[in-house]
């Protein structure tokens, strides 16, 4: 008996041993993922910033994008009202009557190329940009130079 003794001794100071390095093993578990959650959460943080950066972004060209259309618009609907205004009004003679429809013509080719170019998805930005200013400035000369042959 006295072996049993020791041997029940023994399993009952082994037993609290074996349960403490259990604890110990599972706080180190526990610590290792509480280290692994938080670096996650700096990183969806981080990711959450860069998303909010971008939607910010993407409003402010999409912003931009819809008053350069609207701008667009807004210089076809006057153009189509001069245009319409020009072709009723009577010119004095015929050297007025030959400019203004060359004006006319140019005008039209002007407009067609706007549309053309504010329809154009394939063109870099930018260099659109500057052909649809150019565009823009060809367009109000010719209207300047139409209004002043009445």
């Amino acid at each position: 008996m006295p072996a049993q003794a020791i041997s029940i001794t023994l399993a009952c100071l082994l037993i609290p041993a074996l349960a403490g390095c259990t604890l110990v093993q599972q706080n180190q578990q526990l610590n290792a993922t509480q280290g692994r959650i938080d670096e996650k959460t700096v990183q969806l943080t981080q990711a959450q910033k860069e998303q909010a950066a971008l939607q910010e972004q993407m409003q402010t060209v999409s912003a931009e994008l819809h008053e350069k259309q609207v701008s667009n618009k807004e210089l076809e609907r006057r153009l189509a009202k001069l245009q319409a205004a020009n072709q009723q009004a009577a010119t004095d003679n015929d050297a007025q009557r030959a400019r203004k429809r060359k004006l006319d013509a140019e005008l039209t080719q002007d407009r067609a190329a706007l549309a053309a170019l504010s329809q154009n998805t394939t063109m870099n930005p930018a260099e659109q940009q500057q052909k649809i200013d150019q565009l823009k400035a060809d367009i109000k000369k010719r209207l300047e130079l139409l209004s002043q042959i009445k």
